[in-house]
């Protein structure tokens, strides 16, 4: 059932469908019958994604001492991207066996003036990125300072990152 998206769109904008009857001749004039139920479906996001995380993934390997960031749209995209990046370098046995999920909070911006707060739980292991979305003065940490898991407990989280061209590692509780 493919369809040509270019020629789709240009006889989609020579004529405005304005009924049932217009969508039908539209596409019979494309050569689609949906009277046999058959669906085609296509998800050009989940499709970029899979392509931005084999290039980033790609790009890791080739360059292993270069930082590397995927940017996205929305948190949501952001939590999928870092799946998919997860199970890769799982896969791949950059990451460690074990695995930890701990309930975070983080800032979802405002609604009506008032700052929303939302819960959601991460899960991480030794090996894992992770990037500091706020200073925080006592960790000697930015918004933006990157850093890699070197050790995970309940109550603890061990992080390597380099400050002013040096290596060091911080500590907190999740």
């Amino acid at each position: 059932l493919g369809v040509n998206g270019i020629d789709f769109a240009k006889k989609v904008m020579k004529c405005r469908l304005a009924s049932f009857g217009d969508a039908y001749a539209l596409a019979k004039d494309l050569e689609i019958d949906w009277r046999d139920k058959a669906k085609h479906s296509c998800d050009p996001r989940f499709e970029t994604k899979q392509r931005l995380i084999a290039d980033w993934f790609q790009s890791t390997k080739a360059h292993p001492s270069d930082s590397q960031a995927m940017m996205a749209f929305s948190n949501k995209d952001v939590q999928e991207l870092n799946g998919m990046a997860r199970d890769l370098k799982r896969g791949a046995g950059e990451l460690g066996k074990g695995e930890y999920i701990y309930t975070i909070e983080r800032n979802a911006g405002e609604e009506l003036g008032r700052p929303q707060t939302v819960r959601e739980e991460r899960r991480f292991s030794v090996g894992d990125q992770i990037v500091f979305t706020k200073i925080d003065k006592g960790l000697g940490v930015n918004n933006g300072t990157l850093g890699r898991v070197t050790e995970l407990s309940k109550s603890n989280i061990k992080v390597a990152i380099e400050k002013n061209g040096v290596s060091q590692e911080i500590s907190f509780s999740p």
